[in-house]
């Protein structure tokens, strides 16, 4: 007789009833049952100013078994709100990520939208049509599903549902605070003692309920036992029943306030309120456990390794013949990294999407001349290896996905690839999507704290701050007349960051009578008779603008006084920081400079009467700081002021000494001159 048993927790089979009894709670809303207060809704009492209100969103996650697939997380979202204006129609528009690999997949259980209007008293409802729900293919592991509610308008409630059941035992995070305030949101996780999550509430509000239990669930597993006798199998099964405790967390926030954008700060998705949630083990009763936690050696493999990233920068074939173009044309290592920057610049076209992963293979983007920024910098990555230079690539979070954290290794915090490539004892980042960006300057989006390079020999982060200043240097020589007029020569030079905005500015409206138009309509009382731009193509080097204006009631004439505020097309002319206490920090993405040297001849048979005292201010690091001065001689005025933020990042503890330096510096910008005519 041969005897075969088979018995692993593995392969069990749950009784789910009792799982799903222990658990059972009452659901905080029912789909479809809308209380009727809320069509008379017309805004919001703690928030008039509100487009729209969440009047509930809840989520669900949990992991359960599955007789066929094993542990499988089962995530649910419901979500209803009230739109006010028409501000608030982007709620209409839905989406959420669906991944997929070899080895597993995600799969939509169930999707359903409802749109809620009163007409004549009575509630006629929409519902969404399967024609309004798309899907977009990111890259061979995510594709976005999208859906889109019909007949939203002011006045209306929608409410959407869904439900994925993932073979990945990853938890969704959950946000609990929204661009618009909400009544209540709710996240509710629950998992068997044999996983182990970490678990980080990010945020500036206290939620209202945290809650955490542990329960008992009761699980009937099933043995079967083969028996192989004289040629024939006979199969015995048996039931036993085995304990284990089931984690249990609740958090709620109610009266969520809406998430308010101030200026100079990273993406809000930083600061919002949330829940993240990482698997770091699994360890079944088996005793076959496995930590989930990775280290940033395992993902630089797992990338070196992949099909659509690190395998990708190995298949340079196709662009040897340009190499081999390059090395004839440039003998300086400098001048050939630059050269295949400006090759792959102009030769491709970035569609706008950010990846890490290549999604339709190096070769095919090149023959397509358009791809994502991961085409188009893994093929910079690679012309660059041809070439013979040590380049590899550095994945980052742009700074609208949201700032990396070291400490949680994940690569789903990455949505961006850029090139790094080393010469003459220099290391450049290079990101070649944006036609107008010189190779020394990534672009804004970039900016965001650290990258991770990912390399054969010494991978590790990479500070993706190259201290590039945004500069503007302001030079005016004009005459003040007698009538309030100001007339003269004004001179700009935009360097670095600033001449990469202003290119795109002057290339957006088109030909210059047109940016000429829109300089004048910009500034009252301004007329442009002459305008010559120099550099606009040369883009290592600064765009300068030379103007000829004439500027009506430029000053006030009153008698035989004349006060006017010296500078002309202040950047500054208001504080951006007006909050009192400011929970986020404030974010200049790179160190700014303003320089003002402005030169005005006095009207004759005028002096001057008042003028503003000097001033020279700066923040305790020394970092940032103010100059404003003036001088006078004969009959010609001098003015310099200069602003320099040299420090990029300012924690909330020094927002205060931060805003009385603005206060300052923003006023005495202000001050008036004050001329008079001698009788």
């Amino acid at each position: 007789m041969k005897k075969s048993r088979f018995l692993s927790f593995t392969v069990i089979v749950l009784l789910l009833s009792s799982f799903l009894q222990v658990h059972s709670q009452k659901l905080p809303m029912k789909y479809g049952k809308i209380d009727p207060v809320y069509f008379e809704m017309k805004a919001y009492d703690k928030d008039t100013s509100a487009e729209a209100l969440i009047l509930g969103d809840y989520g669900e996650s949990s992991i359960i078994y599955d007789q066929n697939d094993g542990w499988v997380v089962n995530y649910s979202r419901h979500c209803r709100a009230k739109v006010f204006k028409k501000e608030g129609y982007f709620l209409a528009d839905q989406n959420f990520l669906l991944y997929h690999t070899a080895t597993g997949k995600e799969k939509i259980v169930m999707l359903k939208g409802t749109v809620y209007n009163l007409e004549n008293g009575k509630v006629v409802e929409s519902d969404l049509d399967k024609s309004m729900i798309f899907s977009d293919i990111i890259d061979s592991k995510r594709t976005e599903q999208k859906f889109t509610l019909p007949n939203v308008r002011e006045g209306s409630i929608l409410e959407f549902a869904y439900e994925v059941r993932s073979d990945f035992w990853s938890l969704p995070d959950w946000r609990f605070q929204y661009s618009i305030p909400a009544l209540w949101s709710e996240y509710r996780v629950n998992y068997p003692e044999y996983f182990t999550f970490k678990k980080l509430q990010k945020g500036y509000l206290n939620l209202d309920v945290s809650e955490t239990s542990t329960k008992p669930i009761v699980v009937t597993l099933m043995e079967s036992e083969r028996n192989y006798v004289r040629q024939a199998t006979v199969t015995q099964t048996s039931t036993n029943q085995y304990h284990y405790n089931d984690n249990f967390y609740r958090w709620i926030k109610n009266d969520v306030p809406a998430f308010k954008e101030e200026p100079f700060m990273n993406a809000s998705i930083n600061y919002r309120t949330a829940i993240e949630l990482e698997l770091s083990a699994f360890n079944p009763p088996s005793g076959l456990g496995h930590r989930y936690t990775q280290t940033w050696e395992d993902i630089n493999k797992d990338l070196l390794n992949s099909d659509d990233f690190g395998l990708q920068i190995k298949r340079g074939g196709f662009l040897k013949d340009n190499a081999e173009n390059i090395k004839a044309s440039c003998k300086d290592s400098v001048r050939q990294i630059i050269a295949a920057y400006e090759l792959i610049r102009n030769a491709m076209k970035w569609d706008g999407r950010n990846r890490v992963f290549t999604s339709q293979g190096l070769r095919n983007a090149f023959d397509k001349k358009s791809g994502s920024s991961a085409d188009i910098n893994l093929m910079l990555v690679t012309l660059l290896k041809e070439l013979g230079f040590n380049s590899n690539p550095v994945i980052l979070s742009t700074r609208d996905n949201g700032i990396v954290h070291p400490a949680q290794i994940m690569t789903n915090q990455f949505n961006y690839v850029i090139a790094s490539v080393s010469a003459a004892n220099n290391t450049y980042l290079l990101d070649a999507t944006e036609k107008g960006c010189p190779y020394n300057l990534l672009p804004s989006r970039c900016m965001n704290g650290q990258g991770r390079l990912i390399a054969e020999k010494n991978p590790g982060w990479v500070d993706l701050n190259n201290n590039q200043r945004y500069e503007i240097i302001n030079m005016m020589n004009g005459s003040i007349e007698s009538d309030g007029r100001i007339t003269g020569k004004l001179q700009r030079l935009y360097g670095k960051y600033a001449a990469l905005s202003k290119r795109s500015e002057i290339k957006n409206k088109g030909t210059n009578e047109e940016y000429v138009s829109y300089l004048e309509s910009s500034s009252q009382g301004l007329t442009i008779k002459e305008c010559q731009l120099v550099g606009i193509d040369s883009l290592s080097q600064p765009l300068q603008e030379n103007l000829q204006v004439e500027i009506s009631d430029f000053a006030l004439v009153t008698g035989n006084i004349i006060s006017l505020s010296p500078l002309f097309n202040d950047e500054w002319t208001d504080n951006p920081f007006k909050l009192e206490d400011r929970k986020f920090p404030v974010d200049f993405t790179y160190p700014h400079y303003f320089k003002d040297v402005i030169n005005y001849t006095i009207p004759e048979g005028y002096t001057i009467d008042e003028k503003p005292a000097d001033l020279v201010i700066s923040l305790p690091d020394g970092k940032t700081k103010f100059s404003y001065r003036i001088s006078i001689t004969g009959n010609q005025l001098q003015l310099l002021s200069i602003l320099d933020i040299g420090k990029i990042l300012y924690i909330n503890d020094e927002y205060p000494l931060l805003k009385e330096f603005f206060v300052k510096m923003v006023n005495k910008r202000g001050e008036k001159i004050v001329l008079k005519k001698s009788i």
